[in-house]
């Protein structure tokens, strides 16, 4: 007797059903979701077929392998269906029985023998027990769509709004059992026309949070379908999770509910509760910048690699925290802002504007070129960047600019270098 899946007592029900079918058919049973996902199995034989064995060790199919499927009408059947046998993807052939609750298909129930194998009475027994699982699974879907909806609350409150901070921590940790001091990466995201008008968004979210891997990314998710739509990757303990990694996870799981391209932005790197909101923030100014243009790898943005467009962002009305531009002005420039060398600002000023012409430069400036070098050489150390990188360029630029309209440029009063 073996759980696909465990920790809900109702899943004691289900995998009993299967247990004593499997029993009273001597065949092996599975119980699978609508898209050929285990959700619970009996014994299966040393030679079960290869189709089965992919789905019980890789928890899934090929979309082919389902699409094959549904096209014998499984899908809308209202009762048992013998499928063949199918040699180029090593099944056998089986019994289907769609697992209904009124018009909602729930699930499906195989019992693994070929055609004209079971008597009536044997597929009739299957029928009532497949009925009898509908039962179960419907009370499962029920109560997870009660967490669920709670779950879209509390982060509606916690991500829409400027709930208080020391509020968010204690919801997350009393309401969801997180430990205090638990990691959470935050993507946003942003699909080419969304999701249909008509979606549950309850519905929704959990058809999202199926598809988004627990195995291979130990992770415990959570979906916000707000009008920013957004995921937590909340970390274990020792969970080496990258980024780039829960990206493309939240990629993969939207792009699977709604066949459209997504952008996804991150926030920056693992954050503390405290620091959600922020973070959050942050991944739909990345998100937003994913879709609209270039930046990013595959439609994927990191906070932290947004550059110039930080500023464009909230000049454009994405603000990020609050309304101070130079929050987002290069950190690079601040730095070099903040030491009053006006004459390495004006240098700078100039530089960019005759892009980067170094003989221009020197004659605008009534300097020696060594000089110009000298001092280009100490910009680039106390900002970082690469004068030689045209974003970098651009970034600096513009942030000049807007430090110039704030009145934050220093004199140019020459200082001894």
């Amino acid at each position: 007797m073996t759980r696909a899946s465990g920790g809900d007592p109702a899943d004691d029900g289900v995998q009993d059903g299967v247990d004593l079918l499997e029993v009273a058919l001597g065949r092996p049973v599975i119980l699978e979701d609508t898209e050929f996902r285990p959700i619970a199995y009996s014994r299966q034989p040393d030679d079960i077929d290869g189709a089965r064995l992919h789905v019980i060790l890789h928890r899934g199919v090929e979309p082919e392998f389902l699409r094959m499927y549904q096209a014998l009408g499984i899908s809308s059947a209202s009762g048992p269906v013998w499928t063949p046998a199918f040699p180029e993807w090593n099944a056998e052939s089986r019994l289907c029985i769609p697992v209904r609750r009124g018009r909602t298909l729930l699930a499906y129930l195989w019992v693994l023998a070929p055609e004209g194998s079971l008597s009536e009475q044997q597929v009739a027994a299957a029928a009532g027990t497949a009925s009898f699982i509908a039962t179960a699974l419907d009370a499962q879907r029920r109560q997870r769509r009660g967490a669920e909806q709670n779950n879209q609350m509390v982060l509606a409150r916690i991500l829409d709004s400027d709930y208080g901070q020391a509020n968010l921590v204690a919801h997350l940790t009393t309401a969801d059992n997180l430990p205090p001091d638990s990691r959470v990466v935050v993507a946003a995201f942003e699909c080419t026309g969304g999701p249909p008008d008509d979606q549950d968004v309850i519905d929704t979210a959990l058809m999202i949070k199926e598809r988004l891997p627990l195995i291979r990314l130990p992770v415990r998710w959570m979906v916000h379908l707000g009008s920013r739509p957004g995921v937590l990757a909340v970390l274990g303990p020792s969970a080496q999770v990258t980024e780039n990694e829960v990206a493309h996870a939240v990629q993969k799981a939207v792009h699977s509910c709604f066949s459209t391209s997504v952008a996804v932005g991150t926030g920056g790197g693992p954050v503390s509760l405290e620091e959600i909101k922020e973070a959050y923030d942050r991944a739909c100014v990345a998100a937003w910048v994913a879709r609209v243009t270039t930046r990013g790898s595959d439609g994927i943005l990191s906070w932290s690699d947004i550059g110039s467009w930080r500023l464009l962002a909230r000049l454009a009305g994405r603000s990020v925290g609050g309304s101070d531009l130079t929050a987002d002005l290069h950190p690079g420039l601040l730095r070099l802002l903040s030491q009053d060398r006006g004459e390495l600002v004006a240098t700078l000023d100039a530089y960019l504007t005759t892009g980067g012409d170094v003989r221009t430069t020197a004659d605008l400036l009534h300097l020696h070129r060594s000089t110009l070098y000298y001092r280009v050489d100490r910009i680039s150390e106390i900002t970082g960047a690469n004068l030689r990188d045209g974003e970098a360029r651009f970034e600096l630029t513009l942030g000049l600019r807007v430090a110039a309209l704030l009145g934050l440029l220093p004199s140019t009063t020459p200082q001894a270098d």
